[in-house]
Formats: C-alpha cells, sequence, structure tokens
C-alpha cells in the first residue's frame, strides 16, 4: 500500500509507502522537508484513465522518505492533439435510399453519355484482343446524300493502310479508283496495298463492305465516293493530298472529284465503319 498527498508548499503531487506515515520527506518540488500525513487523504485510488490512444496513465511515482529528494513526481502525458473526438452524423433511413437512388442515376447518365458520344468506330468485340494480335474484321456501309436522302453507294472504294514505314515505292493507282472496273486480286496495285499489310475493297450493291486486317495498330483509311462529287468550292485537303501522295501515285487523280474521307484509325477488334458521304 501507499499514501498519496501533496506538498503543502508546492501543491506537487506525492506517494509514498504507508510505512513512511509520520516520517519527513524532501518535496522534488521545491525541496522543502515535508511530512508524510498518517493517513492517505485519498481513500480511494481513482480509476486509471485511457488516454486517447488507447493506454493507461503511467503509475503513481514514490517519494523516497528522508532528506533525499524524490526522484519521481505524478504527472499526466500530454496530451495527443493530432488525435480529434470522434463525431457521428446520424442519417434516417430514407435519406440513405436518396442517396443510393442518386448515385445509381449518375453511374447511368455517365454510362448513357459515354456510349451516345462514342466514337465512331467502335469495336464489336467487348473482350477485344491485344492490338498486336489477330486477324481482325472490319465492315461497314457507305451511302451518300441526294435530294435530301441518304442512298447507298454501291462500288465505293475503301483502302486501309498501315501507318509507319512508307513504301520504298509508291503505289500505282490504275484499276484502284471508284471508276475503274473491279480490279483482280493480282492487281499490281492491290498486291502493293496487301504486302504492306493493308486491304482494298469495293463496296457491293447495298453498300457493304468486309475486310480483314492481319494485326492490329494503327491505320489510314481513304474512302473514295462512287456517286458524291465535291462541289466547286470543295478543295482537297493540303495536308491529306500530301499524306495520301506519300503512299500512292499521282495521288491527285486517285481523287479526282470524289467526295472521299482520310483519317486514321486505331484497330484493337473486330471494328465496324459507316460513313455519308
Amino acid at each position: 500500500m501507499s499514501i498519496r498527498f501533496q506538498c503543502n508548499l508546492c501543491g506537487r503531487d506525492l506517494r509514498v509507502a504507508d510505512e513512511k506515515a509520520g516520517r519527513k520527506v524532501r518535496c522534488p518540488g521545491c525541496q522543502e522537508a515535508i511530512r508524510v500525513p498518517i493517513e492517505d487523504p485519498v481513500a480511494a485510488p481513482p480509476p486509471v484513465a485511457p488516454t486517447a490512444l488507447g493506454g493507461s496513465l503511467p503509475p503513481w511515482p514514490e517519494v523516497r522518505p528522508g532528506d533525499e529528494p524524490c526522484d519521481q513526481h505524478l504527472a499526466a502525458p500530454p496530451a495527443d492533439e493530432s488525435v480529434a473526438p470522434t463525431e457521428f452524423v446520424s442519417l434516417s433511413r430514407k435519406a440513405l435510399y436518396a442517396q443510393g437512388v442518386l448515385i445509381a442515376a449518375v453511374a447511368l447518365l455517365a454510362f448513357c453519355l459515354g456510349y451516345a458520344v462514342g466514337g465512331r468506330v467502335a469495336p464489336t468485340d467487348a473482350t477485344a484482343n491485344n492490338p498486336g494480335d489477330g486477324p481482325f474484321q472490319l465492315d461497314g456501309t457507305l451511302r451518300f446524300s441526294a435530294g435530301g436522302e441518304e442512298k447507298v453507294d454501291a462500288g465505293a472504294v475503301i483502302v486501309v493502310l498501315p501507318r509507319g514505314p512508307l513504301p520504298d515505292e509508291r503505289i500505282p493507282i490504275d484499276g484502284l479508283g471508284p471508276d475503274a472496273t473491279s480490279p483482280p486480286q493480282e492487281s499490281v496495285g492491290v498486291r502493293a496495298i496487301e504486302s504492306l499489310g493493308g486491304s482494298y475493297r469495293r463496296t457491293d450493291g447495298q453498300g457493304r463492305f468486309n475486310l480483314s486486317l492481319s494485326k492490329g495498330g494503327e491505320y489510314y483509311v481513304l474512302l473514295l465516293s462512287k456517286n458524291a462529287k465535291r462541289l466547286g468550292d470543295e478543295n482537297i485537303s493540303p495536308d491529306d493530298l500530301s499524306s495520301i501522295a506519300s503512299y500512292f501515285r499521282d495521288a491527285s487523280d486517285l481523287l479526282a472529284k470524289r467526295r472521299y474521307v482520310w483519317e486514321k484509325l486505331q484497330v484493337v477488334a473486330d471494328s465496324r465503319l459507316d460513313h455519308t458521304f
């Protein structure tokens, strides 16, 4: 057992063994000799207060008797100001339901917007292979506007060329235009396109086409209309003409007065390409 008391001079909390009752000890705070009370002025020890971090306060120090100063005194540990008291906010069940419905509505709206503004060329297989795998199919339908209505563009040309190193010799355009008869597969121009890893097709009577690419990656797509002609103020873009001419001889003759599309295409899966001139 121990006796706890305060120094009657400086007020410091002290504790000594109960057999030291009535004897003098030196207060470690004021260095004055004080007498230990015969009875413990505190009937029962206070409960151990938990700290903010879940521990307990250190034990009471003992005051050594005699003229030697006490080597311990009672001191509370510094408060941990970094731990803030936890506050709870009560929400009704209706409020929780309302928040859940709102989150679901926002997620659905984001999905619909993403689907609506997606690219014109969309993969048809959601579980697409890696860009380097293949082969991949590219199909679609070409149409043109005439008299305020859309019609199928039968006989239009589709050329897909891989972006990358340019051919050592530019591709001859003989037999590749929409006005030429359908070139046989052994055509010099078609073979040159296929040797680069590209593909050449004409649309059928319904304006549809289907072609195969041996691997994924970045490509250029050239669409040439059979029936839609450029108006007088519709000129060929100089950048387009320069880029097309890096693949084909006489690029301006290939385009002639036809409406065209020259654009980049990223192939990562079977895809669809529809266009209206």
